[in-house]
């Protein structure tokens, strides 16, 4: 899946206007750190292994790339709660998604 596709997925459950299951935005959100981590920064390009450690690293790493935001690693900690709690995720968290990727696509296309 690329940035693009995950893009859609995002603004299709934006107007969906719906809480999104855990799991779903999960495995979303991580095949989003995964495309993005290489921009981000080198070490990532090869990366063996995707654990919660590697991927904690990547969105700290996230948010010095968009300036100190704490969008991302709020809505980090907030996936990874929601997964332990097995709750689901709210519309408003689903739209800071949509803003990360979008400042994430603003940032690129200004490198």
């Amino acid at each position: 899946m690329g940035l693009d596709a995950i893009k859609r997925r995002v603004y299709r459950w934006i107007n969906e206007n719906v809480e999104r299951d855990v799991n779903e935005v999960y495995e979303t959100f991580v095949e989003f750190i995964k495309i993005i981590a290489p921009m981000i920064d080198d070490k990532f390009k090869r990366v063996d292994r995707w654990n919660i450690e590697t991927l904690d690293e990547i969105v700290d790493r996230l948010c010095d790339y968009l300036y100190g935001s704490s969008i991302a690693i709020d809505l980090w900690d907030e996936i990874w709660d929601a997964k332990i709690d097995k709750k689901t995720i709210s519309k408003e968290k689903i739209k800071a998604f949509s803003k990360i990727i979008n400042e994430v696509e603003r940032r690129t296309v200004n490198k």
